[in-house]
């Protein structure tokens, strides 16, 4: 009977087998030249194979030293390590060319999306690699170790560790001496000088399940393999795993016998997705029942008729249990008064892979998701709240739950996260895994990164409720002894009302507007949270910082950095579940200090930040945040806004969207006399830019510089007196306009350019209705006939 046991790539026996390792936590890989082999180097190369760089070498060596074709095939016969004697001896390879093909080859390469997925979706304790390429630690956050470090710990397997057993590229290209290891001497040095490595490479032989992935046995001195057959004497009763796309005959099983694996799995040759697709599978498998999970699985809590409690809800946006030793934030409130769709997104939930709940930030959004997962009893709930930002490990094990509703908060998902939903989607229907996400309204991301199809539904909830709404949310306050939600046109508004009517106005003038305090809510305003690390990033004291967020709470706490979420130095973040608190607190401060002092504060932070925390940066300079930031009814603080983008431009200048936001401003809420002159100003800025998105094929600034700018000119012709529209400024407008409506890239912003109720839709429908009464005075239109009444068509059939 055979001491090896084979499996297929699908059979679910293996999977189970790999998913008992992955909770065990004791699954080591080592990887091998078919891991990177084909990735794309910095200098447009590709990486090699073993066998493409035995190859390459001799190629380099013949052409060095003009040997025969009979010397050539005499080299061809010699093993890797024989043949690299040759290569790494100046006698026989000039330095310098050695040194540019290794950089060519193996600096600055980058992983192709399954390998990525593997390195990142995966939480290895640590990687052991035969290659010295970058691939690996280019796309993580695993530190390198190299051979013949001798002060190497033990306690290296405790943090994110990359093992690079053969050396490491980037140390060649900075040091005279080499640590590389290919040449037959190196190997016997390095059983020696490198003992520490290979001892603890040894330990895992004998004390971990190992999986193989890109490794063959073309060398039988890979020092890996000499170490896997010196570690059998005394090793524990562990699992060595192996892919091959075909049986070995019993010569080369003997071989693998000899270096201790005992588990083959058979894969279709050149069908390596199969192996990542196999120990995904296994890895999401393992998860069943983890305490790691179990932080996206706090119960909803529904609300009694208690005034207390429901009041402390409004003010704060959490109640406490056991006797205030606790709190939550997932909570239903009892005057919560059913919305309109609620029926309509359950059945979406039962019936669809993913629901998209897109709305202002005040919207509701996430209490109505709070409210339709309360009553769901039939599959297990999964609730990420916007404050957490979850890492690549955490979203894998999620969305491999079987017969589950996993609900992620606006703020939650960055564009990698949905690029890895979109890839496992594909498995959603069979495991019964339905996607339930809030979007901010005017962010089209999980649309363009989702490809929205059949399986896909995307609601939009209002921020004005309907009078049926408004009357079941009064019914509910007045039983809690709550002022009505009836003053004020949106949702927000109302919320203000009820503020200044349990006299919170009053509490929110007495508290001191320092700089921290008020940068920390501009950042909880954008992001829901903000990390110790940011606090640093912007040039704050954290224990300043802490001990004045000790004095708002319950409004603001400090909660610890769960393993979940992305890595932070630090292990805290301040959060606040009070959304309409922070705001209100903001345009608090917008009023007692004034415009200079929040634009100077606020700039302050930037300027700290950017260079060193580029996403957070300007995420906080979007104009749909700025205008929430700095509320003040339907256009904003203008005054404030306006400022800040004048004063980024040195910040930001040669950033294509920061042109983006700008002209969103001074389209929305710009309201000087020299309208039209500004809105030329931001059209020639947008020109700029988009030529700079195009050089950097940045097709998302693309997208959203055709949008606004066929916006600003629709704007501007409307503006117009008809004398002064000539045949450029028409054959512009349309040439923009006609780009935005027909970029398939961008459903979304067609959709709210030709929707109706739609500001730019408004704007829209008036300028070719402006045309259309003046084109007897506009004879070039004629040029443009055909397009014209296509646009009016595809207008007015949408």
């Amino acid at each position: 009977m055979s001491k090896i046991s084979y499996y297929s790539h699908d059979c679910q026996e293996i999977v189970e087998l790999l998913a008992n390792c992955f909770t065990n936590n004791n699954l080591i890989p080592i990887i091998g030249s078919g891991f990177t082999v084909g990735c794309q180097t910095k200098s447009g190369k590709q990486v090699p194979s073993g066998t493409q760089f035995a190859k390459k070498m001799v190629e380099i060596i013949v052409e060095e030293k003009k040997l025969s074709d009979e010397k050539k095939e005499k080299i061809k016969s010699k093993k890797f390590s024989e043949i690299s004697d040759l290569f790494f001896n100046d006698d026989w390879v000039n330095k310098e060319k050695r040194r540019k093909y290794l950089i060519d080859s193996f600096d600055g390469a980058a992983l192709d999306t399954p390998q990525r997925a593997f390195i990142r979706d995966i939480r290895w304790p640590y990687i052991y690699t035969l290659n010295v390429d970058d691939a690996i630690e280019n796309c993580s956050d695993y530190k390198i170790a190299l051979p013949y470090d001798q002060h190497l710990s033990f306690d290296s397997k405790n943090h994110p560790t990359l093992y690079k057993i053969h050396g490491d590229i980037q140390y060649e290209m900075r040091h005279e001496v080499s640590r590389l290891i290919f040449k037959r001497s190196d190997y016997l040095t390095s059983l020696e000088s490198n003992r520490r490595m290979l001892e603890l490479l040894q330990l895992d032989f004998k004390e971990k399940n190992i999986i193989y992935i890109g490794c063959s046995l073309t060398d039988e001195i890979d020092l890996a393999f000499v170490v896997a057959q010196h570690s059998q004497i005394g090793r524990k009763q562990t699992q060595n795993i192996m892919f091959l796309n075909e049986k070995p005959d019993e010569i080369d099983e003997q071989d693998f016998i000899n270096m201790g694996i005992n588990n083959i799995i058979l894969f279709d040759e050149g069908k390596y997705e199969q192996i990542y697709s196999l120990i995904n599978s296994a890895y999401q498998l393992s998860s069943r029942n983890s305490p790691e999970l179990n932080e996206f699985r706090c119960k909803i809590k529904k609300l009694s008729q208690s005034p207390i409690e429901n009041k402390e809800y409004l003010l704060t946006g959490i109640a406490h249990l056991n006797d205030g030793r606790q709190y939550n934030s997932l909570i239903v409130p009892y005057f919560y008064g059913k919305r309109k769709i609620e029926d309509e997104i359950t059945r979406s939930l039962q019936e669809k892979e993913i629901t998209i709940i897109k709305g202002t930030r005040v919207s509701g959004r996430t209490l109505l998701c709070y409210s339709i997962l309360s009553n769901i009893i039939d599959r297990k709930i999964f609730i990420v709240s916007s404050n957490n930002k979850l890492n690549n490990h955490a979203l894998n094990r999620l969305i491999g739950q079987e017969n589950s509703i996993i609900f992620f908060d606006s703020n939650v998902l960055d564009a990698e996260l949905l690029k890895r939903i979109k890839a496992q989607r594909k498995f959603f229907k069979n495991k019964k895994i339905s996607i339930l996400l809030c979007s901010d309204l005017n962010n089209s991301d999980e649309e363009y990164f989702l490809d929205v199809d059949d399986s896909t539904v995307v609601y939009t909830l209002s921020n004005k409720l309907s009078e049926n709404e408004v009357l079941k949310i009064n019914e509910g306050a007045i039983k809690v002894s709550l002022p009505t939600f009836t003053t004020g046109k949106y949702l927000l508004e109302k919320i203000f009302n009820v503020y200044q009517v349990l006299g919170e106005n009053n509490y929110l003038k007495r508290i001191d507007a320092s700089e921290e305090l008020y940068i920390c809510l501009c950042t909880i305003a954008t992001k829901y949270s903000i990390t110790g690390q940011e606090i640093i990033t912007g040039g704050f004291n954290i224990n300043k910082t802490k001990g004045i967020t000790n004095q708002h709470s319950p409004y603001l706490e400090i909660e610890r950095i769960k393993n979940e979420e992305k890595y932070d130095h630090t292990s805290f973040k301040i959060t606040s579940y009070a959304s309409s608190w922070v705001v209100a607190l903001l345009r608090e401060f917008y009023r007692n200090k004034g415009k200079d002092w929040c634009v100077d504060n606020l700039i302050r932070f930037l300027k700290n930040t950017y260079p060193k925390d580029k996403s957070l940066a300007t995420s906080i300079r979007k104009f749909d945040n700025l205008n929430h930031i700095f509320t003040e009814g339907d256009r904003g603080a203008a005054d404030i806004i306006i400022d800040l983008y004048n004063r980024l431009q040195e910040i930001e200048g040669q950033e294509p969207d920061f042109y983006v936001q700008k002209a969103k401003a001074y389209y929305n809420i710009y309201q000087g006399n020299n309208l039209i002159a500004e809105i030329n100003n931001r059209i020639r800025e947008l020109n700029t830019a988009f030529t700079w998105a195009k050089s950097s094929k940045n097709l998302t600034a693309e997208r959203n510089i055709i949008h606004i700018t066929a916006l600003l000119w629709i704007q501007k012709m409307n503006l117009l007196d008809i004398e002064f529209i000539n045949e450029h400024e028409f054959s512009e407008s349309f040439k923009w306009i006609s780009s935005a409506i027909g970029n398939v890239e961008n459903n979304s912003y067609r959709d709210t350019l030709l929707n109706g109720r739609s500001k730019s839709a408004k704007n829209l429908k008036k300028y070719i209705e402006k045309m259309e009464k003046f084109k007897g005075k506009l004879p070039f239109m004629l040029k443009y006939r055909v397009e014209w009444d296509e646009l009016k068509s595809i207008f007015n059939t949408y």
